[in-house]
């Protein structure tokens, strides 16, 4: 089964708070595997699952931090 990947393109340039963000998707999903790349320029969150990632749940805890972000396409 090939795994669902989504790339989002954030506002987050602090790496304590990208790690308290990681932190919080993997307790509410733990069959996620995210992470960061603040180096890139769009300061990339990548999310892949091999379930359905449940996108307004994951941009609504984004929501919650203050994170802007959009899907990249």
């Amino acid at each position: 089964m090939k795994p669902q990947i989504e790339i989002f393109q954030t506002n987050v340039s602090d790496p304590s708070k990208a790690q308290i963000i990681l932190n919080k998707i993997e307790r509410t999903y733990p069959k996620y595997e995210v992470n960061f790349d603040l180096e890139d320029c769009d300061r990339i969150l990548r999310v892949s699952s091999l379930n359905p990632i449940d996108m307004s749940g994951l941009q609504g805890l984004l929501k919650h931090f203050d994170v802007t972000s959009e899907v990249l396409v």
